[in-house]
């Protein structure tokens, strides 16, 4: 997700692994927009710290400082669908071809 940070409850939820997909909203320039992404990708309040560790290049000492005041500026603007997410599963389960595979015993 390029811009951010998401309202999810279920951010350590064991129903997810990082793979699979949801679907995030947002809303902007007064209009709603949905984006499908990787779970593992989902930036929240609770994962700020973690991310702004790895992609912010400052000394160490000022990185706590750093956090705090990227942390103070942060709000939760996006918000993921739940039942988007379900449907959005459920049809694309529904729709995917059976694959079927003969296994032959060699000689």
């Amino acid at each position: 997700m390029e811009e951010g940070v998401v309202d999810i409850i279920a951010e350590d939820s064991p129903l997810y692994n990082d793979n699979d997909i949801v679907e995030i909203w947002r809303w902007r320039n007064n209009s709603r927009e949905k984006e499908d992404i990787r779970f593992g990708d989902i930036l929240s309040l609770n994962s700020i710290s973690e991310y702004i560790t790895k992609t912010v290049s400052v000394e160490e000492n000022d990185l706590s400082a750093v956090i705090e005041l990227i942390k103070v500026f942060s709000v939760e603007n996006c918000f993921y669908d739940f039942q988007e997410t379900t449907v959005k599963r459920e049809r694309n389960l529904s729709e995917a071809e059976p694959l079927y595979i003969t296994v032959k015993k060699a000689i």
